[in-house]
């Protein structure tokens, strides 16, 4: 989906470069034409605008006065074309504690709002309202929003159920990840490791767990994962194939060519191919 973000930064050198053409070649003279550029490099953007933190109060002061600017007693109206054809936000908050979900779809809807009106405020029709996320899509209220954007949601992951955003068997997504050592006490090493799982994680909640048991890998390496094993949990061996939960399912689906999808015993159905491998960069 396209974004307004990447190009905030051309945006403003645009806009100081022009700033200076009022007062280097006359403020009244050279306002409207200022402006007017400002709006066809506007148009050249994409659809969306990023709604985070304090560009909400940057997107509200430049819409409000960029349609119709008065100088010197005469006006100049601009006309924008190209313009977004809505606003989406992603409330990265939401995952620092099961409470904090809430309180994210909260600041969410907030945001929206705000941006909804400032466009509105300018002429401008929000056609599209695109809120996040997983952890916070059961509590996201506000009639603005046309659309919900739950990625993790149709797999699931630890950091999920850790949040209370889903349950251990609502997850639906494995790495198989195959014992290649067993000879530490209280530890076995699998062939799982950063290529397959991502670095998503810390040695105090560990890189992804055994579906089924308390164990998690609490080191990678780039090929092989550290599985503890917690006292009285059970011990695999040499060539045992274990089902390993990500901790956040995003970057590890992206690492594989495909996935099998499988019955609940097990049996290969079929295989799909993940068309977004490769496009992360």
């Amino acid at each position: 989906m396209p974004i307004f973000f990447g190009a905030l930064d051309e945006l403003v050198f645009h806009l100081v470069q022009h700033g200076l053409l009022l007062f280097t070649h006359g403020f009244t003279q050279h306002v409207c034409i200022a402006f007017a550029e400002a709006a066809n490099f506007l148009g050249q953007q994409h659809y969306l605008f990023l709604v985070n933190g304090n560009a909400i109060g940057i997107f509200q002061v430049f819409f409000h006065y960029l349609p119709t600017f008065n100088a010197s007693g005469s006006s100049c109206n601009v006309t924008l074309t190209g313009l977004p054809s809505g606003v989406f936000t992603y409330p990265d908050h939401n995952n620092a504690s099961p409470d904090a979900r809430l309180r994210a779809a909260r600041d969410q809807d907030a945001a929206l709002v705000t941006a909804v009106r400032s466009l509105t405020g300018a002429g401008i029709t929000a056609q599209v309202v695109s809120a996040g996320s997983t952890p916070t899509v059961e509590f996201t209220s506000s009639g603005v929003i046309t659309e919900i954007r739950p990625g993790e949601y149709v797999f699931g992951d630890l950091d999920n159920t850790r949040l209370g955003a889903c349950t251990d068997d609502q997850v639906a997504l494995f790495v198989a990840t195959t014992v290649v050592s067993d000879w530490v006490p209280g530890q076995v090493i699998v062939d799982a490791g950063t290529k397959a799982l991502s670095r998503e994680g810390s040695a105090e909640r560990g890189y992804g767990g055994i579906a089924g048991t308390k164990a998690v890998l609490t080191k990678l390496n780039e090929y092989h994962g550290f599985l503890g094993l917690p006292a009285g949990e059970f011990r695999p061996g040499i060539g045992a194939v274990l089902p390993v939960v990500p901790n956040h399912v995003c970057p590890v689906v992206i690492n594989f060519e495909e996935l099998i999808v499988t019955d609940s015993t097990g049996t290969s159905l079929e295989r799909w191919p993940i068309d977004a491998r490769g496009f992360l960069s």
